[in-house]
């Protein structure tokens, strides 16, 4: 008989586990997925996937009915809406408009008053000043709790690919401790901070803004939410994707320091300011509330239909012509909104199940295809090595022609009269219960004889292949 007790090697092994030719292709718990909802919304979750389906189709095809709607509110609303940025009453609110000298603006009902820098752009509201220079706006001290809520931007003019904080209330002499508004080679960034980077959360826009071009940022924090699903970023008055980068918030988020824009503060001096391209800002403004997705494309709208409106007709793009097309749809459209509205009823009922369901991995097998796996680099799934291809270990009786080369051919392999491991694990893992020890000691682990084997000890195992591993089988001849 085949020694079926050498221990098998990394590439044998590997050549074992590779008889399923899935399509995959991907390292860890990546897709395919698949979502299994708890026993109790089951009956809900098939209709729930079809009602988003059909809201999301009906909110498409509003968007291709509105064009009509759009064009007259155009002419008839757009440059009254552009006339104005005032809206509800924010927290702290600088207009950044000011053609010369300080820069004022309003904290609650307390005025502010800061020096500023002299060169200016124009904006959607009047001249909009730079801000590379990082300075402190005194008296100016928003702040918001882990717990708590927030919602704050500006609209923002680039030049090439800044680098630095727009926007922050945040202390480097304090670990970092606090909040802001930061580009990352043009991207638009957002930090919440108790401790960096251990107890931070950072996400990142995946898009950079493009140069040259008025843009609105809308950063809003709703502490009630864990992990960097408590921040949303806002670009042009439409939720942006964005990328995580750090995800464990801790308790104090609360930093001593001032208000700084275009930079942040380093004990009292300025750090992190801008750099790599001018930035020009204008109409900031801080809420201590979440604002809603119509409440953002609104403020959006008011600066970026003036900005666009400005422009000739005929030297405006089908890009921005489409970028105020979607402020339109989110924020003035009332049948769009309405379906909004209702698709975010859903998505919550949705988040909900999620929550009390569970994530499972599913593959399938490759069609005519070859299983075929690697060895995998000190047991590193991401360090592939040399390829393998699926057969069963040399140290065993191979698999006979007529056994079809896929997962059943393995399964009539390992069932097999002439295959001794699994009459051997099988036997020893019943020994071990009737017995409390097995034969080999590891019954997880059999890979030799114990030594001192019995004569009927091995005439049982024997007896195992004989009856296919049978426990009936193998009780009745134990009991002759």
């Amino acid at each position: 008989m085949t020694d079926s007790s050498a221990t098998l090697t990394r590439r044998a092994h590997h050549a074992v586990v590779t008889w399923p030719a899935l399509d995959n292709g991907a390292n860890a718990n990546t897709a395919p997925l698949l979502f299994v909802p708890a026993k109790e919304d089951r009956s809900r979750w098939a209709k729930l996937e079809v009602d988003l389906t059909n809201k999301k189709q009906a909110i498409e095809d509003r968007k291709g009915e509105a064009r009509e709607a759009f064009e007259k509110w155009l002419a008839d609303e757009g440059s009254s809406l552009a006339t104005t940025s005032d809206d509800s009453d924010p927290d702290l609110f600088l207009k950044l408009t000011e053609p010369s000298g300080p820069r004022r603006g309003k904290a609650g009902s307390d005025s502010v008053e800061w020096p500023g820098e002299d060169e200016r752009h124009p904006g959607p509201f009047g001249p909009a000043p730079l801000i590379n220079a990082g300075l402190a706006v005194e008296n100016a001290a928003p702040t918001f709790t882990r717990t708590g809520l927030a919602s704050y931007g500006a609209f923002i003019y680039i030049e090439s690919k800044p680098n630095g904080a727009v926007l922050s209330r945040m202390n480097k002499a304090g670990g970092f401790r606090g909040w802001d508004l930061f580009l990352s080679e043009g991207r638009p960034t957002v930090h919440v901070v108790d401790q960096w980077p251990d107890q931070a959360l950072k996400i990142t826009a995946k898009a950079a803004l493009k140069p040259g071009r008025w843009h609105h940022l809308l950063a809003v924090f709703d502490g009630s939410l864990k992990g960097a699903d408590a921040i949303s970023l806002y670009v042009n008055g439409r939720k942006a994707e964005v990328e995580v980068n750090n995800n464990n918030l801790g308790s104090n988020i609360v930093a001593t320091v001032p208000l700084r824009l275009g930079g942040r503060s380093d004990g009292t001096n300025a750090t992190d300011t801008l750099s790599n391209g001018k930035v020009f800002l204008q109409d900031l403004r801080f809420y201590n509330r979440a604002l809603s997705p119509v409440q953002i494309a609104r403020l959006a709208g008011a600066g970026l239909v003036r900005d666009f409106l400005a422009g000739a007709p005929d030297q405006r793009s089908a890009e921005q012509t489409n970028l105020i097309y979607d402020l339109y749809l989110g924020g003035f459209d009332g049948p769009a909104q309405k379906l909004q509205g209702e698709l975010a009823q859903l998505k919550a009922e949705e988040s909900q199940f999620r929550a009390r369901g569970a994530t499972t991995l599913i593959m399938e097998e490759k069609k005519e295809s070859e299983a075929v796996a690697h060895v995998l680099v000190r047991g590193n799934y991401a360090a592939k090595g040399e390829e393998v291809k699926a057969s069963t270990p040399q140290a065993l009786p191979p698999m006979q022609p007529e056994m079809p080369h896929n997962r059943l051919g393995l399964a009539y392999w390992i069932l097999s009269q002439e295959n001794p491991l699994t009459a051997r694990v099988t036997v020893n893992r019943l020994w071990s219960q009737l017995f409390g020890i097995g034969i080999v000691e590891t019954t997880e682990l059999p890979d030799r004889l114990a030594d001192g084997t019995s004569n009927y000890q091995i005439s049982l195992t024997e007896k195992g292949r004989q009856t296919g591993c049978s426990t009936a089988g193998l009780k009745f001849w134990h009991a002759e």
